[in-house]
């Protein structure tokens, strides 16, 4: 696997070995069954389709990939990249909380939402309705 970090923070990912002969496995990360064996690949399922053609990450997912396969990018001989994991800092970044609200006099209803960065997550639910 040949990982390379671009200035404007996408991450090119393409397979350096010939992997035709590999049965992939989904799951919440993939594995490969090879010959007589099965292991994991070390990438998110996310990332699967770079065993048949490039891919490339933009910035707001490196930090997804970074996490799931930090071993895979260090230990394994096989994996060539021109950065390191000691040259990225974690940040934290609070998340913005929102109160939704749609409808009307009649039936309101409500969603509390967070978002981090790119991921929303709804928090609460409600729905209203007017008293007859």
């Amino acid at each position: 696997m040949e990982a390379i970090l671009e200035e404007s923070g996408e991450l090119h990912l393409q397979a350096t070995e010939p992997v035709a002969d590999w049965m992939l496995i989904p799951g919440r990360r993939l594995y490969v069954a090879l010959e007589n064996r099965i292991q994991p690949l070390g990438l998110p399922q996310s990332c699967g389709t770079v065993l048949r053609v490039p891919l490339v990450l933009e910035w707001c997912r490196v930090p997804e990939l970074l996490q799931s396969c930090e071993a895979f990018l260090t230990d394994d001989p096989r994996c060539r990249a021109n950065f390191t994991l000691k040259q990225f800092e974690l940040a934290v970044v609070p998340p913005v909380f929102s109160l939704q609200l749609t409808g009307g006099l009649a039936q309101l209803q409500a969603c509390y939402v967070a978002c981090f960065g790119t991921v929303l997550v709804i928090l609460a639910r409600w729905g209203f309705k007017r008293w007859k």
